[in-house]
């Protein structure tokens, strides 16, 4: 009589079960991190933008100091576009073209930026877009990969206001929804 000695020699239905588990789970946690990466990213991109604009815009009132058109509603020669101003920062007129606000901010700020109408028709025109709220007199600046989310309420943009009532102006940035 022979005698069979089987031993087992792979993993037991259990043992992948488990083993897979345990893999979606890691997998998961790892994916979740680099989504919050990206997020993270694109805020702080959001917040180098607000900060040169804001370094920008005391520059253009430097030269509107310097120059005696620092109060009301004037005109300066920047970067060789002429600025609109109010009490010496950068004019958002509501009744400009999306195309003379996009100029008008890329003389004050270096960067990769489109207006809003030729954001919309080629997403991957630059890596930002600049919009405004007529009503307000503001002007916005998103990233175009998030064309088709955005809105004033869209919570991942730069907002720049010249404070009309006040002095000065505001800044602010929106990252919630990066």
């Amino acid at each position: 009589m022979r005698n069979f000695n089987f031993s087992a020699k792979g993993f037991t239905v259990i043992e992948l079960v488990v083993g897979l588990i345990i893999f979606a789970i890691l997998a998961l946690t790892i994916l979740q991190r680099l989504v919050s990466l990206e997020n993270d990213a694109k805020a702080a991109v959001l917040a180098e933008v607000a900060g040169a604009m804001k370094d920008s815009l005391q520059l253009i009132n430097a030269k509107a100091i310097s120059t005696g058109k620092a109060d009301g509603e004037q005109t300066i020669s920047y970067n060789n576009v002429d600025l609109k101003l109010y009490n010496g920062y950068p004019l958002i007129d509501g009744s400009s073209s999306f195309t003379e606000i996009n100029e008008q901010v890329s003389a004050w700020l270096d960067i990769d930026i489109v207006d809003r109408n030729t954001a919309r028709n080629a997403h991957d025109a630059a890596r930002f877009f600049s919009d405004k709220w007529s009503a307000r007199n503001r002007m916005y600046i998103f990233f175009s990969e998030d064309y088709e989310q955005k809105s004033v309420n869209f919570q991942c943009q730069v907002m720049y206001e010249n404070q009309i009532d006040g002095e000065g102006f505001r800044v602010e940035v929106l990252d919630s929804a990066c």
